[in-house]
């Protein structure tokens, strides 16, 4: 069971919302902690217009709408990322 939670979103530098990490950490009530990356996709097709798009995948066929792997993270950004999970180790330091 986790007993703490904490997340930060960030938007990619190139300003397109639909690249977008969050970061969420967690602790847990044994003690493990988690700093876990997630991509956030837009689901704004129907199931019909995923299904399309994954048939055109396993054939290799390009499309616009394709999962991305990169967020650019601008220098502020990329200390805000630092902030972030320093402030949650600190944190958790002077607790145990």
């Amino acid at each position: 069971m986790m007993n703490k939670q904490q997340e930060k979103f960030f938007i990619c530098k190139c300003d397109c919302t639909s690249h977008l990490i969050r970061v969420t950490y967690c602790k847990w009530d044994n003690g493990d902690e988690e700093f876990v990356v997630s991509p956030i996709l837009n689901h704004y097709l129907g199931f019909w217009g995923r299904l399309k798009i994954a048939f055109k995948y396993l054939f290799g066929i390009l499309h616009d709408d394709w999962a991305y792997d990169t967020v650019l993270l601008s220098r502020t950004q990329a200390q805000e990322l630092r902030d972030f999970i320093n402030s949650t180790i600190l944190v958790n330091e002077n607790i145990r």
